[in-house]
């Protein structure tokens, strides 16, 4: 009873600033001149001119969650991008054992965890019979522990990905050094272009894809040089071919009349 009483005491309170600040709020709204009431909707989409990096950065990418406007930062969009780009690989499998089990694909998730927690309570039950007061002590330690190790694995994922990162921003700063030896002109890593830098990103040497790159494009210009080149005699022989008959219709002309 007493904690029912304390529960609707501390509800009423902790209602009491919310219901005095939406009241401020409203008040400083109604406040507000016409000039700042303008057509662009803040809440959906970001200030046109603004200079404030943080700004931008907290409102990079407008997306959409259960219906609902959602801005990303620059970093959360490149986390989520990451994730699913890992969940794409394994969506199909999922997919696939899920509808094994007519479930889908987020219940067949949860319910792996959920049939952990109860072949676990079952192990207790065996073991201690009817003592649910001691069941249920181990099971908050079970939790604990559980909670433990998902936090440790992402930590862990966290620290991997770190480390891989670093791995690659040195391998990449030591190949462009020695690409720099043979192509001085670039001054820095941003000067190369972006299919270049995305390869070398994904395993390649640098030196090579920056070579393959350079061959594919003096490709490209020898093709158009060769285009070029034909197109222009096709268009001398045209005008070569049309000289000549020009020449031969005036003969004829000269023949008829003279005999």
């Amino acid at each position: 009873m007493d904690e029912t009483m304390n529960a609707a005491n501390e509800t009423a309170i902790s209602s009491e600033p919310e219901t005095q600040q939406e009241t401020v709020d409203n008040a400083a709204a109604d406040t507000q001149p016409e000039a700042q009431q303008g057509d662009v909707d803040m809440t959906t989409t970001p200030p046109e001119e603004n200079n404030d990096t943080s700004t931008t950065d907290e409102r990079f990418l407008e997306t959409k969650f259960f219906k609902e406007p959602k801005w990303l930062s620059k970093e959360e969009a490149k986390n989520f991008a990451e994730i699913g780009m890992r969940y794409g690989e394994v969506r199909e499998s999922l997919e696939r054992v899920a509808a094994l089990k007519g479930m889908s694909v987020e219940d067949f998730v949860s319910s792996i965890e959920t049939e952990q927690d109860e072949a676990y309570r079952r192990e207790l039950a065996e073991k201690f019979g009817n003592d649910e007061e001691t069941i249920n002590i181990m099971m908050e330690h079970y939790q604990a522990e559980k909670g433990k190790k998902i936090d440790a694995a992402k930590n862990k994922r966290l620290q991997d990905e770190a480390t891989a990162e670093q791995n690659i921003n040195t391998r990449l700063a030591n190949e462009f050094i020695e690409l720099q030896k043979e192509f001085p002109e670039l001054q820095e890593f941003a000067d190369l272009p972006e299919s270049v830098r995305r390869a070398a990103a994904e395993g390649k040497d640098l030196t090579h894809a920056y070579l393959l790159h350079q061959h594919r494009e003096n490709k490209k210009i020898a093709a158009a040089k060769a285009s070029e080149e034909a197109a222009a005699a096709k268009s001398a022989g045209s005008m070569a071919t049309s000289g000549d008959t020009a020449d031969t219709s005036i003969s004829a002309l000269i023949k008829g009349i003279w005999g």
